[in-house]
């Protein structure tokens, strides 16, 4: 058994040839699967090499368990990477303490991904998500965009009244005023002081 605190590998001992043997695991992958970015877990290249050659494909299953704590019990599943139609094969969604559990009878490239990240559900709901967050954008600008309008409409009509005000020809109201007392005031002392003199 091959034991990390996020993978172990139990290789039955029928899978081991005669000579020289080397058991291999890697975080750097050989090929670049889809979907990658996707999965829940580290993904894990697993390499048995017998006399030195590498050997895929073994008389019995190995299993493989996968720790993770973004896994979700009955919800995710441990995949391998089938090179020939380069796609994501199901080996086992078991969950037994606190890893997900799967056997196969190969090696090559595995993780733990949901089943949603290859029927297109997630990527949908990421793109559902993308085109919320732009309405939102775009709807906070226009609102932005019709206050600042308004506040620049209302700034304008002030300036506007303000200059009528200031530029127009009609007298304020304390001329007018003034002029109203000097005429009556005039008026009176012509009427109470008598005949004027020639």
């Amino acid at each position: 058994m091959i034991a990390r605190p996020d993978i172990e590998w139990l290789i039955p001992a029928n899978n081991f040839q005669k000579g020289s043997g080397t058991v291999r695991f890697t975080k750097t992958l050989t090929s670049d699967p889809d979907q990658k970015d996707l999965a829940k877990s580290e993904l894990y290249q697993f390499e048995l090499l017998a006399n030195d050659q590498p050997v895929h494909d073994f008389k019995e299953e190995m299993t493989y368990r996968f720790f993770s704590d973004l896994a979700e019990v009955d919800k995710d599943m441990l995949y391998h990477w089938n090179t020939d139609s380069e796609k994501w094969a199901e080996i086992g969604k078991l969950y037994s303490n606190g890893a997900l559990v799967g056997k196969i009878s190969q090696t090559g490239i595995l993780g733990v991904f949901s089943p949603s990240a290859f029927d297109g559900t997630a990527k949908e709901e990421d793109e559902e998500k993308e085109t919320e967050d732009k309405e939102a954008i775009t709807a906070t600008d226009t609102n932005s965009d019709s206050n600042g309008s308004s506040d620049d409409q209302e700034q304008e009509t002030e300036a506007t009244q303000a200059g009528v005000s200031e530029s127009s020809d009609t007298p304020s109201p304390l001329i007018v005023g003034g002029i109203v007392v000097l005429l009556s005031f005039g008026g009176g002392f012509y009427y109470f002081g008598g005949k004027s003199k020639p």
